[in-house]
């Protein structure tokens, strides 16, 4: 099982993860500029939402990963 500060950290590290997905997808939004056609604004919105997505999941795996490993590690102690 998970200790405490275990898993609090790993919350901590997921959670750090995931606003740092949403900073870079908000980021990446600001470059859209509203004077281009709006096929292209279209086209490069979903490319920028499908880039968030992906960073999204990318974190949920290793804040899967890391309350693994940690649970690994206080069993093997």
């Amino acid at each position: 099982m998970l200790d405490a500060a275990g898993t609090v950290l790993a919350l901590f590290y997921g959670g750090v993860l995931l606003w740092l997905a949403v900073g870079i997808t908000r980021h990446l939004v600001r470059l859209v500029r509203p004077s281009r056609p709006a096929h292209f604004v279209a086209l490069h919105m979903t490319a920028v939402w499908s880039v968030g997505t992906a960073a999204t999941l990318a974190a949920c795996a290793l804040i899967l990963y890391a309350l693994t490993l940690i649970e690994n590690v206080s069993r093997s102690s």
